[in-house]
């Protein structure tokens, strides 16, 4: 049984920067992955400054997150743009033996219903 668990950005990350995007391939055939409605899936990569909590240092990490959109979902935004993740989900899928007597699974994944830019508020000064 995998977990997903809804992510309080603006609690968790101080900013978030698109790096980049592509196709989410299947392992095996190469082809790009859809949702059970037939909706393309996408790999948008960011990196993430995570907020500083109970003493605890802040860190930047890189994420990929998996988004599902019939089009990029980043294709009219460059790299380096400040971005808001919607609707962000964090899951862990169950680790599992393979027939090689190895371990698949038990990784952290990321969803997001959308990606959209940030838009800074105005500071009111002309």
């Amino acid at each position: 049984m995998s977990i997903s668990i809804a992510v309080d950005t603006a609690r968790t990350f101080s900013v978030i920067i698109l790096m980049g995007v592509e196709p989410k391939l299947d392992f095996n055939t190469k082809q790009q992955q859809k949702t059970k409605d037939g909706i393309l899936k996408w790999a948008v990569s960011v990196a993430a400054q995570t907020v500083a909590v109970n003493g605890q240092r802040s860190t930047a990490e890189t994420m990929s997150v998996t988004v599902a959109a019939p089009a990029n979902p980043v294709q009219d935004l460059p790299p380096g743009t400040p971005v808001v993740l919607e609707n962000l989900y964090a899951g862990a899928t169950d680790p599992e033996h393979n027939e090689k007597g190895g371990i698949r699974g038990g990784k952290l994944f990321w969803q997001a219903s959308g990606v959209t830019p940030l838009v800074a508020a105005s500071s009111g000064r002309s």
